[in-house]
């Protein structure tokens, strides 16, 4: 009996459906299909969409969001994987086949000011509408929600000026602000960015109450608990992003967290601030330009080690001992595969710049201690906290790590002191993610800087566990990225391949220690054979 793999029984169905677009001569067959069963086919249709025939648009009722033609396939593919390959292929065709929808975001009809609100998309009653007069007859009807955002709008695209200037207000007389537009308008959007991203005016639901349409009542009632279901769901989410905030050991003796329990985390991070602790491991900041260099430099190393991991380089043996366990079948052994793609390579070194920030960061903080952990608890329980900042897990540096540390502040500097005006808290810009920009170093120092990163590297591998495998500085580091700033905790499936990673660039940089090593002492014996040689011309000669 064949087994279908869940996974792999699903695809994209845009693949299946060649394209975005439906050729001539498949017309026939989308026509065929959509026939064969046309009420189950529209049940799909209306179970995730509502249509928009006025604004020639779909409405996602679980997302909230706008749907063009064109853009189908990708956002069921993307938001609603979870439906068989079946269903959305299905789906898509009923779309395809609509004539009344637009192809694109440029023939989407907005509605007229003042129109009803459309279903299942969230109506904010904070807009600011601008009512810049346009030729004499029209308005402009802008829509922002900030104050500044139309003042910006009304700066560029009307002249206007705020006869208001900085400064405490006199006693005289008040000046009048000169507004160009008005507050309180209810308005909505088709998506949260992007070219639907604009907003447009609606009726309030006191007006649309008013209006005695046909089946009012019912429909505003509708669109009521819409909106507290929305509201609702806000605050719930605020409520839960604030409890995730602390970390909380997991002692509770009702709810057991095998996971958490396995690998220790909340133990280990208890008591400090959740986005303080992901803030640790980001890129570096403007003022951080050592530790840019550091990390540009682990980039480096890393390449280099991923290079130096080849059958040519090291020969068969060596790649099947890096890669062989200790534990398992008598026939695990299988040599090494460092064939990864630069897309991944740079994934891969990215969690171990992760790894070099958390260190750089913290092994100069003072170590969290357990009254704190109680106290901050306490003040937790009795009106809120957000958890301790500015304290370290309680790891331990080694002595060469610490020896390390020190020869690579002295090739790369120090970091500048933070601003007070948090303008030196931006990221380098620039560059892919988890690659950082070469600071201005000459070649000399270059090499010399990759020397000491593997070295401390290296390190970090070659610390001896005992008791509290917590006390490694590398294992702390590797708790911090099983942090999670919207769930809490990074789930086992998302955990792996972070780890899986490291241990493969581990196993590069010991391949790559053996290579350099080797080449360092065969350069070392050379030099020597070639002074006992001169020396021996000179006797001769």
């Amino acid at each position: 009996m064949a087994i279908t793999h869940p996974i792999k029984g699903r695809g994209d169905i845009g693949t299946i459906l060649n394209g975005s677009t439906i050729e001539e001569n498949q017309e026939e067959d989308v026509g065929k299909k959509i026939h064969l069963h046309p009420q189950r086919t529209m049940d799909q249709f209306n179970t995730i969409f509502v249509h928009i025939p006025r604004c020639r648009i779909i409405v996602c009722k679980e997302c909230g969001t706008g749907v063009v033609k064109a853009h189908v396939a990708t956002h069921l593919n993307s938001k609603h994987a979870y439906l068989t390959v079946s269903t959305r292929t299905d789906v898509v065709r009923v779309v395809r086949a609509m004539n009344d929808l637009a192809e694109d975001e440029d023939r989407v009809v907005y509605p007229e000011p003042g129109s009803d609100p459309i279903p299942h998309l969230r109506i904010w009653q904070d807009g600011i509408k601008c009512e810049a007069k346009e030729n004499d007859a029209t308005t402009c009807g802008y829509i922002r929600r900030t104050v500044q955002d139309m003042q910006l709008h009304c700066r560029n695209k009307h002249n206007w000026t705020n006869p208001r200037k900085r400064g405490r207000t006199s006693k005289g007389p008040r000046i009048e602000t000169n507004r160009m537009w008005i507050k309180g308008v209810c308005c909505q959007k088709f998506a949260h960015a992007g070219r639907l991203g604009r907003l447009f005016e609606v009726s309030s639901q006191d007006r649309g109450e008013a209006k005695g349409d046909t089946g009012g009542e019912s429909v505003m009632i509708q669109r009521r608990l819409e909106a507290v279901f929305q509201e609702t769901t806000a605050v719930l989410d605020e409520v839960d992003k604030k409890a995730n905030a602390r970390i909380e050991p997991d002692r509770n003796r009702y709810v057991t967290h095998a996971w958490l329990n396995r690998t220790g985390w909340a133990r280990h991070l208890g008591g400090l601030d959740r986005e303080w602790l992901l803030e640790l491991i980001q890129k570096p900041r403007r003022n951080e330009k050592a530790l840019s260099k550091v990390c540009w430099a682990v980039q480096m190393v890393i390449w280099k080690a991923q290079q130096a991991s080849r059958p040519s380089v090291v020969g068969f043996p060596a790649m099947n001992y890096i890669n062989r366990r200790e534990m398992g079948s008598e026939t695990n052994e299988k040599p090494f595969n460092a064939r990864q793609t630069g897309k991944t390579m740079a994934k891969y070194a990215g969690w171990w710049s992760s790894v070099i920030r958390y260190v750089w960061r913290t092994h100069e903080l003072e170590v969290m201690k357990a009254q704190e952990t109680e106290a901050d608890a306490q003040e937790n329980r009795d009106g809120g906290s957000k958890g301790v900042r500015g304290r370290r897990p309680p790891y331990r540096l080694t002595a060469s790590q610490i020896v390390w540390l020190w020869k690579i502040k002295q090739v790369a500097g120090e970091d500048e002191e933070e601003a007070e005006d948090g303008s030196q808290h931006q990221p380098i810009e620039g560059g892919d993610e988890d690659v950082e920009s070469e600071e201005d170093i000459d070649e000399e120092k270059e090499g010399l800087l990759e020397a000491h990163v593997l070295g401390l590297l290296l390190s970090l591998l070659d610390h001896h566990l005992k008791d509290d495998e917590y006390k490694s500085a590398f294992v702390s580091a590797t708790a911090v990225m099983g942090v999670d700033g919207d769930r809490g905790w990074k789930d086992p499936l998302v955990y792996t391949p972070i780890i899986s990673a490291v241990v493969t660039i581990a196993r590069m940089l010991v391949l790559y220690t053996a290579v350099k090593t080797r080449q360092d002492r065969v350069t070392e014996i050379m030099e020597k054979e070639g002074y006992v040689r001169q020396d021996c011309k000179g006797a001769m000669g």
